[in-house]
């Protein structure tokens, strides 16, 4: 099952720059929490020490032993996102972490794992020469169920992620026109259903905060506007490590977490960006 051909076969240029690419964000997460006790530097590194050997591991292992189990896989964190609706701990609104003693983490990243390998399994044993309307509806089930699961959390925003998955195997497969058709079809029906029936009112204001942040600069619209600024006041060179106003003074919540980026730009500005 484990063979070091794999390892050899490695594409280490992709590898090389993802393990830069997450140094850099150790860096980041140095500079945005250097004012802050918590020790998130350290834990970032001890995740590293436990994900980078992981990562090697999976890799030697041939990918056709996952893609075998993945109804297996599919299955177990289909039913792990189900009981987190039940017995998952609610942060930050949504029941979406799981928590086991020392440890916590979102089952909704290895679904979309899951959910790659069963995908790439189906597309594996198809052998018609354009994906029809079975096929498509095979995929979208395949990658709905989790996503719906994610959705009743609710997170939608995590849920959203899902979209790309059937969509990328079914590009892979090859698309006929009534399949395109129909897929086009569904997208806005569901869209038109969710936004007024499923959607609730806080929902509906981040997407349009999304495009409109203006609307609402002290409440749903703070994070992105905070942002914006830190990025705009890096100019070409930035303002230099652990020298960013937006981040040191507070201005800018979820520095080190999902606004890490604007930290990225109001430090070592469009250069930094444009390196990373």
């Amino acid at each position: 099952m484990i063979d070091r051909l794999h390892l050899r076969e490695l594409d280490w240029v992709s590898t090389g720059l993802m393990l830069l690419n997450t140094a850099v964000g150790v860096v980041l997460i140095a500079s945005a929490t250097h004012f802050l006790g918590g020790g998130f530097v350290w834990k970032q590194l001890l995740w590293m020490a436990v994900a980078v050997p992981v990562f090697f591991l999976v890799v030697a292992v041939d990918y056709k032993f996952w893609v075998e189990i993945s109804p297996y896989l599919y299955g177990l964190s289909f039913l792990v996102l189900v009981a987190l609706l039940v017995f998952g701990r609610e942060t930050s609104g949504a029941r979406s972490w799981l928590h086991l003693a020392f440890i916590g983490g979102q089952p909704s990243e290895l679904a979309k794992i899951a959910i790659l390998l069963i995908l790439a399994r189906l597309f594996s044993e198809y052998r018609a020469s354009f994906a029809n309307v079975s096929f498509g509806l095979s995929a979208v089930f395949l990658a709905g169920l989790p996503m719906i699961a994610v959705a009743l959390q609710p997170d939608i925003g995590t849920a959203a992620c899902f979209l790309p998955l059937p969509a990328g195997a079914l590009l892979l497969a090859g698309l006929d026109r009534r399949t395109i058709a129909f897929i086009l079809i569904a997208a806005l029906a569901g869209g038109f259903l969710g936004w007024n029936v499923f959607l609730k009112d806080y929902q509906k204001k981040r997407l349009e905060t999304l495009f409109n942040p203006s609307q609402d600069p002290l409440g749903a619209g703070y994070h992105v506007l905070q942002s914006k600024i830190a990025v705009g006041s890096g100019g070409i060179d930035g303002k230099g490590f652990q020298k960013g106003t937006q981040s040191r003074l507070r201005f800018l919540p979820a520095r080190h977490t999902d606004f890490i980026f604007a930290v990225l730009g109001e430090e070592f500005g469009f250069a930094g960006v444009l390196a990373v």
